[in-house]
């Protein structure tokens, strides 16, 4: 998907009924990332840029990274909106321009799945150059909603196999719970790991 794709995806409006959605969609991740105490946060791929402004209300430092500015003006957008204290950053995520382990945590929603296997070794490396610890958040196979652009879409036992040159502390399938109920199938999957 090329950068005006993604500005334009990423280009609504979020209502507070879409941002605590959102929010509530994916609380398994927040509480993945928040027991972990984290005084600082970044995230790889803003989005709409409301997971870092949620994020922005427990932690000292927010910060999220992408390579688009349309995606980044939303996102900042949004971190007015809702009042919140993140940092929205234009840069390369498999360069990130920042030091070793200036982060506890770095996390990412519905990114990883738009790169090859590869990448998403280097990414994740990447990723465990500037944080203690990793967390992602990406449809798996059960997510029967179409996806934005490519989406490799992978079993929880997939992304274990993949995820398996590092400690993996948490792994688990998860989603929305109404749709839990109906379809007993969570589709989204989520990994916490370090390095081993």
């Amino acid at each position: 998907m090329t950068d005006l794709h993604w500005h334009h995806h990423y280009s609504r409006e979020f209502s507070k009924f879409d941002y605590f959605g959102n929010i509530n969609a994916h609380k398994s991740l927040f509480y993945s990332i928040l027991r972990e105490r984290p005084k600082r946060v970044i995230e790889i791929g803003s989005g709409s840029g409301t997971m870092s402004v949620f994020l922005s209300y427990f932690v000292r430092k927010a910060v999220s990274i992408d390579n688009n500015p349309g995606v980044l003006e939303n996102a900042r957008m949004h971190n007015s909106k809702f009042k919140g204290k993140a940092e929205f950053i234009q840069a390369d995520a498999f360069n990130i321009p920042f030091r070793e382990k200036e982060f506890d945590v770095a996390f990412s929603q519905g990114f990883l799945e738009h790169f090859s296997r590869e990448d998403i070794i280097r990414l994740i490396d990447e990723q465990l150059r500037v944080a203690e610890k990793a967390v992602i958040s990406v449809p798996n196979n059960n997510l029967k909603e179409e996806g934005v652009g490519e989406e490799l879409r992978m079993s929880k036992e997939q992304w274990e196999e993949l995820l398996s040159k590092y400690r993996i502390i948490e792994s688990k399938n998860y989603g929305r719970a109404a749709l839990k109920l109906l379809l007993n199938k969570p589709g989204h999957y989520l990994a916490k790991i370090t390095k081993k």
